[in-house]
C-alpha cells in the first residue's frame, strides 16, 4: 500500500482512518499523522454525508468499482475521483473495515467537459451555416447533419439514430474524388 501510486485509505468499522498511504497524503494534502485514528477529513458537509452513506452501504455488503465522487483537498481544491471499495472481514466473516482506492480523474473530467463544450459550439455554428455539414463514422454511417444537410439528404434525426450509410443517401459515383 505504501508504494501504490493511487490513494488507499483503510477505515475501521467506526469509520476512523487506519491507513492513509503516501499517495493519499499527496492527493489530499493531509499527512497520515493528521488523519490516522480520526474520521475522514472531508471539508464539506455534503461530502461527509455522502461518505457516511457509502460506508453504510458497504456495511450491508455492497462494493463499489469506479464510482465517481467529488472530494476536496486540505486547501479546498475540488477533485473528481474514481472510488473503488472492498469490505475487509475477519476470519469469522465479521466486517472489520473498509478499504478505499481513490484515483484522481480531475484532469480527465476537465478534458471531457472541454470537449463537450467544444462539441456544442461546433454544432451551434454548423447549424447556422448555409451549406451542408455532415459527419461520418469510420464505417461511413452518418452521425450528424446540420439542418441544411438533413433537408438536402432527406434524412431525419431518427434515421441517424437508427443508422444510415452515406452510400444509401448518395450514389458513390456522384461523390467527387478528393
Amino acid at each position: 500500500m505504501q508504494a501504490s501510486p493511487v490513494a488507499i485509505v483503510v477505515l475501521d468499522v467506526q469509520e476512523r482512518v487506519r491507513i492513509w498511504n503516501p499517495a493519499a497524503e499527496k492527493l489530499f494534502g493531509w499527512t497520515a499523522a493528521e488523519v490516522v485514528g480520526k474520521y475522514l477529513p472531508w471539508t464539506d458537509d455534503e461530502e461527509r454525508r455522502q461518505s457516511h452513506r457509502l460506508i453504510a452501504r458497504a456495511h450491508r455488503g455492497e462494493a463499489f468499482a469506479a464510482l465517481e465522487v467529488q472530494r476536496h483537498t486540505k486547501t479546498g481544491e475540488a477533485l473528481d475521483l474514481s472510488l473503488s471499495t472492498a469490505v475487509l472481514r475477519a476470519h469469522d466473516g465479521e466486517m472489520i473495515g473498509l478499504a478505499e482506492v481513490l484515483v484522481d480523474i480531475t484532469e480527465r473530467r476537465r478534458a471531457e467537459r472541454m470537449l463537450e463544450s467544444s462539441e456544442r459550439r461546433f454544432r451551434e455554428m454548423a447549424e447556422l451555416l448555409p451549406d451542408m455539414v455532415y459527419e461520418l463514422d469510420p464505417q461511413c454511417y452518418v452521425t450528424y447533419g446540420n439542418r441544411v444537410a438533413m433537408e438536402t439528404l432527406g434524412l431525419s434525426r431518427e434515421d441517424i439514430e437508427t443508422g444510415v450509410l452515406i452510400f444509401d443517401v448518395f450514389d458513390p459515383s456522384d461523390v467527387p474524388e478528393l
